[in-house]
């Protein structure tokens, strides 16, 4: 392994959607291994932690109605394939939801994820990129940018104040 200019990571929504919530996935797995060994320190935002949870949740419904649409196209069959599938109830839908964000929850715990307040952003700021178009929001001013921004200065101002010889902040 190479050596690391930095320990500290930050963690975004994008690292979770794009191992498609597999925490057992190998990049989600890395993080988690050297996380929980205190060789990186992992860190996010209150912002971002809530919507992975959104998308998680989002992700498991989008499942659980593909289920739905399978089960109704395969009801003809259903007598020779019931070991297949599971209960498409509620409580298991429940369940379901519940087992993913508790694996999600001890995930965070056991990488000592330390999570950055947004709430003391300069939220001027903010608007000052938003309305002049700059980065995050660009020229098509995307609303959908506003958690990023606030993240992002989020993790400036922990930059700021903990700045060490091994940081780039």
């Amino acid at each position: 392994m190479s050596k690391l200019i930095t320990r500290n990571i930050f963690i975004d929504t994008s690292t979770f959607r794009r191992e498609g919530f597999d925490l057992s996935g190998h990049k989600l797995k890395a993080i988690y291994d050297l996380g929980y060994y205190g060789k990186i320190s992992t860190f996010s935002t209150d912002v971002i932690l809530q919507e992975t949870k959104k998308l998680l949740n989002e992700s498991i419904e989008d499942i659980r109605l593909l289920y739905l649409k399978l089960s109704r196209k395969i009801d003809p069959f259903k007598e020779s394939l019931k070991d297949l599938f599971v209960s498409n109830s509620e409580e298991e839908t429940l369940r379901i939801f519940n087992q993913a964000r508790a694996a999600f929850e001890k995930y965070i715990d056991d990488i000592e994820l330390t999570v950055l307040p947004v709430s003391q952003v300069d939220t001027d700021k903010i608007f000052e990129l938003y309305f002049s178009q700059k980065p995050p929001f660009g020229k098509s001013k995307k609303k959908s940018e506003f958690p990023d921004a606030f993240s992002l200065f989020a993790l400036e101002d922990w930059c700021k104040e903990n700045v060490c010889g091994q940081c780039r902040c």
